[in-house]
């Protein structure tokens, strides 16, 4: 399926308007090909619509911009046809709903040295119609929500479509839920993503790449990426807690469980692409604290003697093509179905 996204700028305010105390305005059109500095940390409630025919800069100095008011309402920033955006040293924290991503861009866009965090539907979007180009360079995505829309899933941090074509070069992708990838084309037959540099890939569910990507990346990256933050993350693997499952998070590698007591989930259990797991429960429970769905699957799993009981949310729900065996087990008392 096709997605084609025509470019229509809004009318034109008289100026551009004032930048807040942080250096950058909250919200507006801005005309004018000029560079913003920030020298404080921002928050933004309105999208900023960059409209200029020239290229216009926001150099955070290593501050953020706190979007979380626009998350799920609207882009943090769009660029329309002949506005290029140079975005750099910054940490960018929400924005992005169905219709863009946090930052959407139509035409040219590089960014360098940002930090993009809970941002909704895609962190960065490239749709341009003429064969726009967007380069990356040392960008961490990190606890992004991705979207689901009917048979139009879209990836958490990366969106390339049309004529689009990124370049990603020192890339961390860490924490990523929901969506079709965390990168991916899937919509567009003359987008492309080609990653080169190293680039790491923690905890990222359902699946990494979608679509036309080239991958030339050189291995793991170590040291700091993004707005200064380390590339290398230390968080643990889930390890199973007395009950024989783990109570929620990632499972990343092949794994069998067997359920030695009644087990109650903390938190979804996430089951990524390429990833087989057994849970053998020879009668015993599984329940949830909390109203999350229990088991998320895009992977292989067997499910053979476990009684789901109690869940407010899905007991467990399978995205793309996981492929899901439940055998001997039963579900009751729960609010919604398999």
């Amino acid at each position: 399926m096709a997605l084609i996204v025509l470019f229509a700028p809004p009318a034109r305010a008289q100026s551009d308007p004032p930048s807040d105390a942080c250096g950058l305005p909250n919200g507006g059109d801005l005309q004018t090909a000029k560079t913003y500095t920030l020298t404080g940390n921002c928050v933004q409630t309105s999208a900023l619509n960059l409209l200029s025919s020239g290229t216009i800069t926001i150099d955070g100095k290593g501050y953020s911009v706190d979007a979380s008011a626009l998350t799920r309402q609207s882009s943090f920033i769009k660029t329309w046809q002949g506005a290029k955006l140079v975005l750099k040293d910054l940490t960018v924290i929400g924005g992005g709903y169905s219709g863009g991503g946090s930052v959407d861009m139509g035409d040219d866009g590089a960014i360098t040295n940002v930090t993009f965090q809970k941002t909704y539907r895609a962190a960065v979007a490239g749709s341009s119609s003429s064969a726009g180009t967007y380069t990356l360079t040392s960008i961490l995505f990190e606890d992004l929500e991705g979207a689901y829309f009917y048979r139009m899933s879209s990836p958490s941090a990366v969106l390339a479509l049309n004529s689009g074509a990124f370049t990603l070069n020192k890339v961390v992708f860490r924490d990523l839920v929901g969506g079709s990838s965390a990168m991916g084309s899937p919509f567009s037959a003359n987008a492309s993503i080609t990653i080169t540099g190293c680039m790491t890939s923690t905890r990222v569910y359902p699946r990494l790449k979608q679509g036309a990507i080239t991958d030339n990346s050189t291995g793991e990256c170590n040291g700091k990426i993004g707005n200064t933050h380390d590339a290398v993350d230390a968080t643990p693997a889930p390890s199973p807690v007395a009950c024989g499952l783990p109570d929620g998070g990632f499972i990343s590698a092949d794994a069998a469980y067997t359920l030695k007591a009644n087990c109650r989930l903390s938190d979804t259990l996430y089951i990524p692409s390429g990833v087989t797991v057994t849970i053998t429960g020879g009668g015993r429970t599984v329940s949830a604290g909390g109203s999350f769905v229990g088991i998320r699957n895009a992977g292989t799993t067997t499910i053979n003697g476990v009684v789901f009981t109690g869940f407010s949310n899905y007991p467990i729900r399978t995205d793309l093509r996981g492929q899901l065996t439940i055998k001997n087990s039963r579900f009751q008392s729960n609010s919604q179905p398999l």
